[in-house]
């Protein structure tokens, strides 16, 4: 068998064997343990979700946002301290802000960027790439005398700083989101390449409407079908290869 003949066999056995084993797209963010779902955390005065006394949409949310979201008892989100993860390394991520009713200056870092609780001013989105499998990279610091939390060092909901103090630690809860075809997002609980991330300071006492800060975190994998292209084309040009090969001879 030639050379030319070999590579072609070679390149489309690689398709073939790509577009069998890869999924067209597999969800990269993982809600990570422990990850007690939580009912109860999300409550109807969330103002990032909803708009506060039949007000005006939250202006940052896309289509319908998320305003069906609340009061329907989806228990969805992840609480009791859950974290956010990736499960590849040199994954691109994507962080939008959607808004913040508080009282204090919060701030959301990363090691890319970071964003301030501007109500419901918009911010422009940023992307970095997170290096390395597991935890992803961001910090929540509040404006008050609560501190901070970070990711994967997150506090359990409705959790005093003091035995009848009124006043809970910062704490954030997680969710998956899919588009639910209306031009907005449902909860849901497969995981899925969007996760929202809603932000309690603690300041308000134990209200836990976790509306202080609402981030929305996108990872854009690499769909099996880009695989699938690329070993494709390598057994095209094999197949030219050979065919021009023999021309010639």
């Amino acid at each position: 068998m030639s050379k030319a003949v070999m590579f072609s066999t070679a390149g489309a056995a690689i398709a073939l064997a790509v577009g069998l084993v890869l999924p067209a797209s597999a969800a990269v963010l993982q809600i990570g343990p422990p990850a007690a779902i939580s009912d109860e955390a999300l409550t109807a005065n969330n103002n990032v979700l909803a708009p506060p006394n039949g007000g005006p949409a939250n202006p940052l949310l896309p289509g319908t946002g998320l305003t069906d979201l609340v009061g329907d008892g989806t228990p969805f989100f992840w609480s009791g301290g859950a974290s956010l993860l990736t499960t590849v390394a040199n994954q691109h991520l994507t962080f939008d802000y959607i808004g913040a009713e508080a009282g204090w200056a919060n701030t959301f870092a990363t090691s890319f960027n970071s964003f301030n609780n501007s109500g419901f001013s918009d911010q422009a989105d940023f992307t970095g790439v997170q290096a390395v499998a597991g935890l992803i990279d961001f910090t929540f610091t509040t404006g008050g005398k609560n501190g901070t939390v970070a990711n994967g060092a997150n506090n359990p909901v409705r959790t005093e700083t003091a035995p009848g103090s009124n006043r809970d630690v910062p704490s954030f809860l997680l969710a998956y989101l899919v588009a639910n075809g209306t031009g907005g997002y449902e909860l849901t609980d497969i995981a899925t390449n969007k996760v929202l991330i809603l932000f309690d300071d603690g300041g308000g006492g134990r209200d836990d409407n976790h509306d202080d800060m609402g981030i929305i975190v996108t990872a854009m994998p690499v769909p099996g079908a880009a695989w699938l292209f690329g070993s494709g084309l390598l057994g095209l040009l094999g197949v030219g290869y050979s065919r021009r090969s023999k021309t010639a001879a």
